[in-house]
């Protein structure tokens, strides 16, 4: 838990010279044109027709790609840690409010750090799926919003600062110069370590800040209900007062199990990633293109739970 404000990192805004989305599908196309010719040297007539969308069947990274990107749609979670203290104060001596409410300001001066991670591993994640599907990454509001994101966010951590900058700036290129699955390694490379310390910064911050945050609030929780069953005499009145305090730390068990979960789920993309870069020369071996499919399968099978746990969906 935080109880200081932290310290205040500016991002500058990537300045990065755009061309149009025209220009940007020019040269895709023309770079399409040159991947077929020489493919066509290459690969026997009857498997012409695949070469237009790509000279290898790297379906499995896409896939794991998207299932990536859904983990950005959790910003629950981020609005769970940053109001936990004023949920706490319902349990609490007025004499600790205080307290709490300053931690409720520090972590909202948090949250659009936290919420520009999530931001950036959706943006790059849907980069890298175009690419493995030899398709060239897009202009959109979302991305041309996430250069505003990064600027607001106060990341208290230098390296976490500095990387949000190279990936977004990374992602930009790639959607300016019309990349396609040719550069995917390139991108890979680039990519890997800043996207690293992005996807392991916020999984510290949720197994640790947010898993803390919570135990906290259960054992105020649970102090909270003990008390109040112990002052009465009345065993109606305890009976009830057990009853509203299981249901509490039921609400707040739920949310510890997301969390444990979302954890669990960054780093399988994060582990996936780095299979990736260990493998860039290698593509498309059949070996890291199963395991691919097996992280996808399991971060799938995670997102599943948590829809059930928060509600989505």
């Amino acid at each position: 838990m935080h109880s200081d404000a932290p310290k205040v990192i500016l991002v500058e805004r990537v300045s990065f010279p755009l061309k149009s989305a025209k220009f940007a599908r020019s040269i895709s196309w023309e770079r399409q044109g040159m991947r077929f010719q020489t493919c066509r040297k290459l690969l026997p007539v009857a498997v012409l027709s695949a070469i237009l969308v790509g000279c290898a069947d790297l379906s499995a990274i896409r896939e794991f790609a998207d299932s990536s990107i859904a983990t950005a749609q959790y910003t629950g979670l981020v609005e769970d840690y940053v109001n936990e203290p004023l949920r706490e104060e319902r349990y609490q001596p007025v004499r600790y409010h205080p307290t709490l409410e300053a931690m409720a300001t520090a972590r909202k001066q948090e949250e659009a750090a936290l919420l520009a991670r999530l931001a950036i591993v959706e943006s790059y994640m849907k980069a890298l799926g175009n690419l493995s599907a030899d398709e060239t990454p897009s202009f959109d509001a979302e991305l041309d919003a996430l250069q505003g994101k990064i600027v607001k966010a106060k990341f208290v951590d230098e390296a976490e600062a500095s990387s949000a900058a190279v990936v977004v700036k990374l992602v930009l290129r790639a959607a300016a110069d019309g990349w396609r699955q040719a550069e995917l390694k390139e991108f890979i490379e680039e990519g890997n370590e800043p996207f690293q310390t992005i996807v392991n910064g916020l999984r510290d911050i949720v197994s640790d800040g947010f898993s803390i945050a919570s135990l906290n609030e259960r054992q105020a929780a649970e102090t909270y209900y003990g008390t109040l069953q112990k002052s009465t005499a009345d065993p109606a009145a305890k009976a009830a007062v057990g009853e509203w305090g299981v249901y509490r730390v039921a609400e707040i068990d739920a949310r510890a199990a997301s969390i444990k979960s979302y954890a669990a789920v960054l780093e399988r993309i994060s582990d996936g990633h780095q299979k990736l870069y260990d493998h860039r020369d290698d593509f498309p071996n059949p070996d890291l293109l199963r395991q691919m499919k097996e992280y996808s399968e399991y971060i799938k099978s995670i997102i599943k739970k948590l829809n059930i746990d928060v509600g989505v969906g």
